[in-house]
């Protein structure tokens, strides 16, 4: 099982709101935490870090405002292949493996104007880079259905203008093929995560939504109680195949290093990689942690490509014998 949890946090400046976001993420047993709104600033924030949450992956904002973060369980076979931050803090992108199956996790904050206009433009340039099966979580400030994602204490018609919208943010999500998880296990209900007191309107516009694929394996979608924040927090349930979930954690065949020419490879590659990937919108966490993903996958690489040669040798040497 993968349990996603995502939330919007409205600051994570304060030891206290950082603690109460882990400890309540930690109690719905959450693998994958997806957090908008942290107003981390880049030039200035607070370590966040937890041993039960060892992988954290942050896009920050030149302010304190936006800002969005990923955070991994320890309790999950985890290997990170590439990371796609934005330099304003509205939308992070890993490209990773869960065990044996490769996931492209999204977390974005959409602006509260244009909602459409930047979807279109930022997900749909993520998602030509996707691998694999997709969770897309976040704060949409916009929602799917007026008739069933709204609420108003004060008696008010739907607008044209209104249903419209929605209409062309459902087509937009079917043409990226994506499905919105809590509406699809729960058709009929009406739950909110939202509550605008300027709007006196209750909202749902914090989703989760995953591939097709995906969806068929999820056996639970959930929105919480508003508590600390000012959003209630969603999350959602993947069951994963045995094989999946046993996998025994990687571990370095050092005979891959006996070898000079091999070592200069690996030396090659440390290098290239730095080169490559030091840039502002990386901080140093993500690019060491990403760095060891990025190695890890060399040396597989490196042990695949001599088990071969190994079995290629074996097999001329059994021909040559039987001749």
């Amino acid at each position: 099982m993968v349990n996603v949890y995502s939330i919007n946090a409205r600051g994570l400046n304060t030891p206290q709101k950082r603690n109460l976001v882990l400890h309540e993420a930690y109690r719905a047993k959450a693998d994958l935490i997806f957090i908008q709104e942290t107003h981390f600033k880049k030039s200035n924030h607070p370590n966040f870090y937890n041993r039960k949450y060892p992988h954290n992956y942050h896009a920050y904002s030149k302010t304190k405002s936006k800002g969005v973060s990923i955070l991994i369980s320890s309790k999950i076979p985890f290997q990170m292949h590439q990371m796609y931050a934005d330099p304003l803090g509205r939308y992070l992108m890993l490209i990773c493996n869960i065990g044996d199956q490769m996931y492209t996790l999204i977390n974005i904050y959409v602006p509260n104007d244009n909602q459409l206009q930047y979807l279109n433009k930022t997900l749909t340039h993520l998602l030509e880079h996707k691998r694999g099966k997709c969770i897309v979580a976040g704060d949409f400030n916009s929602i799917m259905d007026p008739t069933q994602d709204i609420a108003r204490t004060v008696k008010k018609q739907i607008t044209k203008q209104q249903a419209k919208t929605a209409q062309k943010l459902r087509d937009f999500f079917h043409k990226l093929a994506l499905i919105d998880t809590w509406r699809a296990k729960n058709p009929e209900h009406k739950e909110f995560t939202y509550y605008s007191p300027r709007h006196s309107m209750h909202s749902r516009i914090d989703m989760i939504f995953t591939d097709r694929q995906t969806t068929t394996s999820i056996t639970k979608a959930w929105i919480g109680i508003q508590n600390w924040s000012d959003h209630a927090p969603t999350g959602i349930e993947i069951a994963r195949n045995r094989a999946t979930s046993n996998i025994a954690p990687w571990r370095l065949n050092e005979t891959l290093l006996s070898r000079q020419d091999d070592q200069n490879i690996i030396k090659q590659n440390i290098k290239e990689y730095f080169k490559n990937n030091k840039t502002e919108e990386i901080g140093p966490q993500c690019l060491w942690l990403a760095h060891k993903a990025t190695l890890r996958g060399e040396f597989i690489a490196m042990a695949k490509k001599k088990r071969k040669e190994s079995e290629k040798q074996r097999a001329n040497i059994e021909h040559k014998i039987k001749l």
